[in-house]
């Protein structure tokens, strides 16, 4: 059995909302149903904490980058089984050590996704390329927007109910 879970993951900043009239949206009744804390800054950004009670089996896309690695120890510390989405030929160099299972695929592989997606009740999709090379731009098109497609539809074919999706204005390239 896993030690119990962590309380708080704190996942990211959300731009404040507005009403059409210019009001501010409140968003804390709402996201507080769901699981979720809502901190404001003065600076008009909320910082979004997600709570919950029991263990989590998640996946993570990207898991063995940068961003996605840190985001996989911090899961692992708080008590999630985590599953690694990995490309054949990428050493999980950033990850030796820790408890994760791997699966062999690709965002691009719609069927690798839905493999590696059975079973889980989460989906952290952190996995982007960026690349400011006019020559890669179709492969940072097929990574970056059919990509979290494939894994919205794999996340659909297996009932998954959550997907933390994480870009970057850079996912868009230069043009």
């Amino acid at each position: 059995a896993n030690a119990p879970c962590q309380d708080v993951l704190r996942l990211a900043f959300v731009p404040q909302t507005v009403t059409a009239d210019g009001q501010p949206l409140k968003m804390e009744p709402d996201l507080a149903r769901n699981g979720y804390a809502v901190r404001p800054f003065g600076n008009g950004d909320c910082l979004v904490t997600i709570r919950h009670d029991g263990c989590r089996e998640v996946l993570v896309t990207g898991g063995t980058g940068f961003l996605g690695a840190n985001l996989c120890h911090h899961l692992v510390a708080r008590g999630d089984q985590v599953r690694v989405l990995k490309r054949r030929k990428t050493p999980p160099t950033l990850l030796y050590g820790l408890p994760v299972e791997f699966a062999e695929g690709d965002v691009t592989d719609l069927d690798s996704l839905v493999a590696a997606a059975r079973g889980v009740e989460g989906i952290y999709h952190v996995a982007g390329l960026i690349s400011y090379w006019r020559p890669k731009r179709e492969r940072q098109y097929k990574v970056n927007v059919e990509g979290p497609r494939n894994v919205v539809e794999a996340a659909v074919r297996n009932g998954v109910r959550r997907i933390v999706h994480t870009s970057s204005i850079a996912a868009i390239g230069f043009r």
